[in-house]
């Protein structure tokens, strides 16, 4: 399940949603802003993955919450630990293009953008206008993608509680 962190009360949210329960996983990407609130979304023994700080990073807290909230996990990851050398890098992004082509992952582009409206592209993501993975082309390929009114098309921002989101994996 994936909830905008504008939701009041996302641990509740994400209770409600998923018939009381806490989740086996949380993957935070925003840090500060929503560090607390995906803790609390957890079950007994679950794992919190932060692998972000979009809002900024998350203060010292005391480890005993993580016992409190019922023997829970905590896990920074940094890509540079998975990538260690140039054969471990190849290796893991042969993996990636696999499971593209193969469809075991899907990307789903919601917005192409000019190279010209990159301004635009960077305006629209600091607003949360947009979701999913989006394009920056040179103009003439943007152009061809261009909605009727010449703007490039790019996907609603969906409701909270969406299931949408520019990854998918099937693995």
């Amino acid at each position: 399940m994936i909830l905008s962190s504008a939701v009041d009360d996302l641990a509740a949210e994400v209770r409600r949603l998923n018939g009381g329960q806490g989740l086996p996983v949380v993957f935070d990407g925003v840090g500060a802003h929503t560090f607390d609130a995906s803790l609390a979304s957890l079950r007994t023994r679950g794992h919190l993955v932060l692998f972000g700080a979009a809002s900024g990073a998350v203060p010292p807290f005391d480890p005993i919450r993580l016992a409190h909230g019922g023997s829970l996990t905590l896990i920074r990851p940094s890509l540079g630990d998975f990538i260690a050398d140039r054969s471990e890098l190849l290796r893991r992004a042969a993996d990636v293009f696999e499971w593209v082509r193969s469809k075991a992952l899907e990307v789903t582009v919601t917005g192409r953008y000019a190279l010209s409206e990159a301004a635009q592209a960077h305006s629209d993501l600091e607003a949360r206008r947009t979701t999913g993975k989006l394009l920056v082309v040179p103009d003439t390929a943007a152009a061809a993608d261009a909605g009727d009114n010449g703007q490039p098309r790019a996907a609603p921002v969906p409701e909270a509680g969406s299931r949408r989101t520019g990854w998918r994996t099937n693995l």
